[in-house]
């Protein structure tokens, strides 16, 4: 059985090549066939519905594999899975996530000594059509042989994380293809749930979030909401019942789905 993670929390496409280091990458080794094998195994016995996306071998003992998996059937590779790799192979750890196409480059660090951490990237926003973009920040994770922790060095890295959003934004042009696909929208969200999550503006993004609220465009509507719904003042509740009057109906959808499930 599955433990599900319920941390909250980069990829390359999605942010034109915005990625954190990975300096562990040289520390782990690709899958071998018959790793391959047992974990697609494993993943069938399982539940049957996972497919296998990419897969490392951490350093240490006893030996434990790394993989993405995707559940969505879109290939959105939005499971992380910790997988001893023993007589009995089993599941240690299953993280929700998003868009991990490289396991090897998740893995900020790991010793022999079975600990690794690992930089866990997680969507917080839809991505309407298929041509616009998510908004993804990433959480960092320390492991041992027994469990997976939020680690003490989560400061410093969502620090990088914003430092990377804000040069991001200063240097991004509103092409077409940025106006698009909401690009900018995009960095801005994570830049300012980065803030939140750090602690340093609690509030941060209310402001952008009144004015998507009343854009033209439902993709910045629906960037709002899911703004709205990580703050969760009286404020944001009060918009997202007004936006669950919304006319697009992806947008009332949205808002109403959410407050159903957090009234």
């Amino acid at each position: 059985m599955k433990a599900t993670s319920e941390w909250t929390g980069l990829s390359a496409a999605l942010l034109g090549g915005l990625v954190l280091s990975s300096p562990a990458t040289a520390q782990v080794v690709p899958l071998s066939d018959v790793d391959r094998a047992t974990v697609v195994a494993l993943l069938s016995k399982d539940d049957g519905f996972g497919k296998l996306c990419d897969g490392v071998i951490l350093p240490g003992s006893p030996r434990t594999a790394l993989v993405s998996v995707d559940y969505s059937g879109r290939h959105f590779c939005n499971q992380v899975m910790r997988i001893r790799l023993a007589r009995r192979p089993s599941i240690l750890d299953t993280f929700e996530s998003y868009a991990v196409d490289e396991v090897a480059a998740i893995v900020r660090s790991a010793s022999p000594d079975g600990r690794v951490d690992i930089a866990l990237p997680q969507a917080f926003t839809d991505a309407g059509d298929r041509s616009q973009c998510r908004a993804v920040v990433s959480s960092l994770l320390g492991c041992d042989r027994s469990r997976c922790v939020e680690t003490s060095r989560r400061s410093r890295f969502l620090n990088e994380q914003l430092a990377q959003r804000e040069q991001a934004l200063a240097t991004l042009k509103d092409s077409d293809q940025d106006l698009a696909t909401g690009r900018r929208a995009c960095l801005t969200a994570e830049r300012d749930k980065l803030l939140r999550m750090s602690g340093r503006d609690r509030g941060a993004g209310i402001a952008q979030a009144d004015q998507w609220t009343a854009s033209s465009d439902p993709f910045l509507r629906r960037m709002a909401i899911y703004v709205y719904l990580d703050i969760r003042d009286e404020q944001s509740k009060r918009k997202v019942r007004q936006l669950a009057k919304d006319p697009d109906p992806a947008v009332s959808g949205l808002a109403k789905v959410w407050l159903e499930a957090r009234p």
